[in-house]
């Protein structure tokens, strides 16, 4: 009988998808720009635009906001 194993979250992150273009929240610091931008196009192939925080908000109303979820199995899904 086999072991059932646990897949767990190891990196997540909010985008909204408007236009064919994704956009992400500013980041609180550049360096947490830099490598969210790189994880999302090496995960899922997305070239991402950071949002002002007006902007952002602008697009939450108007938009679905979704997430990114890596697991450590080397799996990901985009959750509505």
């Amino acid at each position: 009988m086999g072991m059932l194993m646990s897949v767990s979250k190891i990196r997540e992150a909010t985008f909204i998808e408007r236009d064919g273009e994704f956009f992400v929240p500013r980041p609180t610091s550049w360096g947490q720009g830099v490598f969210r931008a790189r994880w999302f196009k090496s995960l899922a192939k997305m070239t991402t635009t950071i949002a002002s925080p007006a902007f952002w908000e602008q697009l939450d109303k108007e938009n679905k906001t979704k997430t990114l979820i890596e697991y450590d199995d080397k799996t990901w899904e985009i959750i509505e």
